[in-house]
């Protein structure tokens, strides 16, 4: 039904233009677009036996890259995703 075409369209309009969010093999490329009153937005994605928890933070870095992976700065802006079977937490500082 129109309805079902309709609610897929809408998840491919807010994930990869509002959050920017893009798959390429296994790496996630962003090109976030949030509006400038929002403080953060949390995301979860799996890959494979993986979980990423993303949170997108509108606000600039204190130190390091603009990407972080639990306690660790990362030195690119794309994350590399891994089949590793846990949670991994990255943080994605958007100015």
């Amino acid at each position: 039904t129109w309805y079902t075409g309709s609610a897929g369209w809408m998840y491919q309009l807010i994930l990869n233009y509002f959050i920017g969010l893009r798959r390429r093999n296994d790496e996630l490329h962003f090109e976030p677009c949030l509006p400038d009153e929002w403080d953060s937005l949390k995301v979860t994605y799996q890959f494979k036996t993986s979980n990423y928890i993303i949170t997108l933070k509108n606000e600039a870095v204190k130190e390091g890259s603009r990407v972080w992976k639990g306690d660790s700065s990362l030195n690119t802006d794309i994350i590399k995703l891994e089949d590793n079977g846990e949670t991994n937490e990255i943080t994605y500082y958007l100015k």
